[in-house]
C-alpha cells in the first residue's frame, strides 16, 4: 500500500467527491432559491401596484375621472404630477418590463375591458411564472380577479373593471 505523504493532503478522489456533493446540493438548492427570489420581487412589484392604485384612484376622485390612457411605455401618466413618483414610474419595475397606464379613456378609442388598469410591458417572465404571482397575490386565475394576463404577454392590475 502507497504511503501518504507527510503534509497531509487530500487525494484527488477525495476532491472530486466533495465537488460533487457541492454541486448536487446547490442543484436541490437553485429551485428554492430562484423561488424566493421572485417572490420577493413580485412582493415588491404587488406593493409599487397599489401604491400607484391608490395614486390613481386619488386622481380620479379629485379630478373626476383617471388620467387618459399613455400610447406608450414608460411614458407617466399625464396629469400625475404631485400624485406619484415619475421617476420610478419610468423605471424598470422589480419584475422586469416597464409600467404602462391604461384607461378606458383611450386616444386610439379601441375597447377595453377595465375602466383604468396598470399594465407591464416587456416582461421577461414565463407563463407559469404570471401565475405563480396570480396565485400568491389574487384569485389564482389569471381571466379574473384583480391580475390579468392579457394576450398571454402583458399583465395587468386592475383598478376598476368596466362591470363595476
Amino acid at each position: 500500500m502507497p504511503k501518504r505523504s507527510e503534509t497531509g493532503g487530500f487525494t484527488l478522489i477525495e476532491i472530486i467527491i466533495v465537488v460533487t456533493m457541492i454541486a448536487i446540493f446547490m442543484a436541490m438548492l437553485a429551485p428554492a432559491y430562484q423561488r424566493i427570489t421572485l417572490k420577493a420581487q413580485a412582493t415588491t412589484y404587488f406593493n409599487d401596484m397599489r401604491v400607484y392604485a391608490e395614486s390613481l384612484s386619488r386622481h380620479a376622485l379629485e379630478r373626476g375621472k383617471y388620467p387618459a390612457d399613455q400610447t406608450s411605455s414608460p411614458a407617466f401618466p399625464a396629469e400625475m404630477d404631485g400624485f406619484m413618483d415619475r421617476t420610478r414610474w419610468t423605471s424598470p419595475s422589480p419584475i422586469g418590463g416597464y409600467y404602462d397606464w391604461d384607461s378606458a379613456d383611450t386616444p386610439s378609442g379601441r375597447a377595453l375591458p377595465h375602466q383604468g388598469a396598470i399594465g407591464l410591458n416587456r416582461s421577461n417572465l414565463r407563463h407559469d411564472q404570471y401565475q405563480q404571482l396570480d396565485e400568491w397575490f389574487d384569485d389564482g386565475d389569471l381571466s379574473t380577479g384583480q391580475i390579468r394576463l392579457y394576450g398571454g404577454v402583458r399583465l395587468f392590475y386592475l383598478l376598476e373593471n368596466k362591470s363595476g
